[in-house]
């Protein structure tokens, strides 16, 4: 599964001819066939090609993708692994195709903002109360317990580092329109916004 997780439209025509975007196997393997089975809209125009020059990679090319906009596509090849890279360049977008692995089918995260956002505000909000606290602790008492100001702060990261996943998590959606059926590569682009916008 491919697609745009960002908030700007992704242009077919920005795919860099020189490093076009492909799945990628091992040398020695071969694309026996790929096909898109599954995508958001058809004025996309996802479709994939084979090339007989580099017969382990299969080739992805799309008119365009706005936001939640994407494809499923199934790539039957001869490799021992599983998952192909996922390579190529797209104008707009530096940081490239993001695989993000697997991603299960019954998300327990996949629910709406308004539910999910309200904790990772409250997990944040914990984990700098527990560091003020600490400091305040282990500065302001002499008589402070070194291994109880390592608690606070090993408890301060934990916190943090919950809220961080859970909202990682959150941008972790594919969308609604590709669900059902089994997953397993998942891929995302992002295009940053512009630095000036005219809303």
């Amino acid at each position: 599964m491919l697609w745009n997780s960002g908030n700007q439209i992704v242009r077919g025509e920005d795919i860099v001819a020189a490093d076009p975007l492909r799945f990628q196997f091992s040398e020695d393997a071969v694309v026996l066939d790929s096909k898109i089975i599954r995508y958001t809209r058809e004025a996309n125009k996802v479709s994939t090609t084979n090339d007989s020059q580099r017969p382990h990679c299969a080739f992805l090319t799309f008119d365009y993708l706005d936001p939640q906009d994407g494809a499923i596509i199934e790539i039957l090849h001869t490799a021992r692994e599983r998952s192909p890279q996922i390579l190529g360049t797209i104008r707009g977008v530096p940081k490239g195709v993001i695989d993000w692995g697997r991603i299960p089918i019954q998300d327990p995260l996949r629910l709406p903002i308004y539910l999910v956002l309200p904790f990772v505000i409250v997990m944040f909000t914990i984990g700098v109360v527990l560091i003020f606290y600490d400091f305040v602790y282990l500065y302001g008492d002499s008589h402070a317990s070194l291994g109880t100001s390592i608690l606070f702060a090993v408890s301060s990261v934990l916190y943090f580092a919950l809220s961080w996943q859970v909202g990682r998590s959150l941008r972790r959606h594919y969308p609604k329109a590709l669900s059902g059926g089994e997953l397993e590569t998942v891929a995302a682009m992002k295009r940053p916004p512009p630095p000036f916008a005219v809303e």
